[in-house]
């Protein structure tokens, strides 16, 4: 239980380095469409991520001459993530899954008001956030069914509307919340059942199976 607990803290931290990044940059992106365009904010995008990858790319990779280094293959690293906990493993493909084209549906929600698209990626960003701190009330820490059935319901909702408003937000941040709180705790089992020599290759499996299904939604949406 302690270890589960420790890994838990862990797997919010994690989450909310990586996604909750999203809250800013979604902010960010509200004021200069805005005040500017749609055009301009994915030109912008645009050239800040080939510079990124430029810069990463060009970075020096030191590896200490201690440290062995040995090839896994793809279908191995997928083993390693069924193998250490299959249910985990299969609840996440089905949570993405759940929610698999949710970023092209929000712009179809958005229509002609191109502002509401940045402001459907702060509730995601900020649902990243504030779930960590949900996650610490009791109450909730016992509940294993209910944001399954919370996710379920806000969907369903979600299909009803036909554009944008404040009531289309609500529904799409407590569907954010139910989502981070369940995914919070499928990465804390996954990180606690892996074996530390397997981190890296199950890391790798999981999220190209999280951006496999994102993708395919997008595409499909």
């Amino acid at each position: 239980q302690d270890g589960y607990q420790s890994n838990s803290r862990n797997a919010i931290w994690l989450n909310k380095v990586t996604q909750g990044a999203t809250l800013f940059g979604a902010a960010i992106a509200w004021v200069a469409v805005k005040y500017s365009s749609l055009e301009a904010v994915i030109v912008f995008d645009a050239l800040t991520f080939i510079l990124n990858g430029a810069i990463l790319y060009f970075l020096p990779i030191t590896i200490a001459p201690s440290v062995s280094t040995f090839k896994v293959s793809a279908f191995a690293k997928f083993k390693d993530l069924y193998g250490t906990n299959r249910w985990a493993a299969t609840l996440d493909a089905l949570l993405v899954f759940s929610v698999m084209g949710a970023s092209s549906f929000s712009a179809r929600l958005a229509g002609a008001d191109e502002s509401w698209m940045p402001l459907f990626v702060v509730s995601y960003g900020l649902a990243v956030w504030l779930s960590g701190f949900v996650e610490r009330i009791q109450f909730i820490q016992q509940q294993r069914h209910l944001f399954w059935i919370v996710l379920g319901v806000s969907l369903a909702l979600l299909g009803q509307f036909k554009e944008a408003s404040v009531a289309v937000w609500i529904v799409c941040f407590v569907k954010d919340i139910a989502f981070w709180l369940i995914f919070h705790r499928i990465t804390a089992h996954i990180q606690n059942d892996t074996p530390k020599e397997q981190i890296a290759a199950v890391t790798f499996a999981r999220n190209a199976q999280v951006i496999s299904i994102f993708a395919i939604g997008e595409i499909a949406v």
